[in-house]
Order: structure tokens, then sequence, then C-alpha cells
């Protein structure tokens, strides 16, 4: 991603730099020449976009699988798994109105799931327990990663 982003910085410093000049110079070329190169300009770098962004963006983000990428942002030590599963917990019962209505018994999940990241050796075991602690949860935003992730 540091390759793609220096790119577009360099080219964003050539614009700048090139429309500057063009606007200092702007009498003396006259207004059609500096409206084709203004043209130029604004179609160059739409075509550069174009073009090398989706190369970018499919090698940095969509071969990398998600937990991964989530997983490898997260700065948590093992010793400090409960104290985190602890405090979502804590959030969920406290905030997630709709578990009574749906039947679902957070006190129990909390127990189930407690021994699960209790014997998690790596953060991919902890961050895949807390997936399907908020995957039991049967809310639109994680119920479907449940389905996925319990068949693998």
């Amino acid at each position: 991603m540091n390759t793609f982003l220096w790119t577009q910085i360099l080219c964003l410093i050539i614009t700048i730099g090139a429309s500057v000049y063009i606007y200092i110079k702007r009498k003396k070329l006259g207004f059609w020449t500096v409206s084709i190169l203004y043209l130029l300009i604004l179609g160059g770098t739409i075509y550069i976009a174009v073009k090398n962004y989706p190369k970018y963006w499919f090698g940095y983000h969509l071969t990398m699988k998600p937990e991964k990428q989530f997983v490898l942002e997260q700065n948590i030590e093992p010793n400090e798994y409960m104290d985190d599963f602890k405090e979502i917990c804590d959030i969920v019962e406290k905030h997630y109105s709709l578990a009574e209505y749906k039947g679902i018994s957070l006190k129990s999940l909390r127990n189930k799931y407690s021994i699960k990241v209790k014997n998690a050796k790596d953060s991919r075991e902890y961050f895949l327990a807390i997936q399907q602690y908020f995957s039991e949860l049967r809310n639109s935003h994680t119920y479907l990663i449940s389905l996925v992730s319990t068949k693998n």
C-alpha cells in the first residue's frame, strides 16, 4: 500500500505544480490553451486512477483474509483476552435489549464463550471465539458470519 500512497502523492505534487504553472502563464498561453491543458491534466488524473487503483486495491485488500486484516491490527496480549471479553460482555448485556425478546440468555453465552476465550492460544482463536459469540446474538450484522465460520 505504501507504493500506491507514494505514487499518488507524487502525482498530486506534479499535478499541483503543473496547474500552478499554467495558472501563472494563463494570459500568455491564452484561454483555449489553458482550458485544453487543464482538461488534459484532469483526464490524465482520471486515467491514472482508473488504471492503477484497482491493482493496488486488489493486491492489498482483496487478497488478504478479513480475519487476518482485523486480527493483525489488534494489539491484545493473551493475558488480556479474558478482561477484554468481560468488557465486551458487559457492554452487550447493558445495551442489547433484544436478547430477551429473541430468547437469548446473555449469561449462558458469557459462560460458554469464557471457556473458549480462556483456552485461546493466540489472537486468531480469540477473535474466532468473539466472532462466534457475536453471531449467537442473532442480529443482522453478525448472524451470517456464524454460518460461514462454523463450516470452516
